[in-house]
């Protein structure tokens, strides 16, 4: 329904947030932006979840995108290919 629909809008916005964050190597921005999405009990998503491994991989912050990678698969979420060759560059 239409709640579902902005409750996917909302999630959609925030992952483009996190990736343009991520760009621009504001990665503790990012990782803020996720954490919130987490708190709402907005929907979080394996995309969502890449753009803050990229935007740790773009920060250097290796050691932290290899963590969170851990993290999301303790959350039921599936880490795909995009996960893990992120985590691993």
């Amino acid at each position: 329904g239409k709640l579902e629909h902005n409750e996917r809008l909302r999630c959609v916005r925030c992952t483009s947030s996190i990736s343009l964050l991520g760009r621009q190597s504001a990665w503790y921005k990012a990782e803020e932006l996720l954490d919130d999405m987490f708190r709402t009990d907005l929907r979080v998503d394996t995309i969502a979840c890449n753009a803050l491994i990229s935007a740790y991989e773009n920060s250097k912050r290796w050691e932290r995108a290899s963590s969170f990678l851990g993290d999301v698969q303790q959350c039921a979420l599936k880490p795909d290919v995009v996960s893990f060759n992120s985590a691993m560059s």
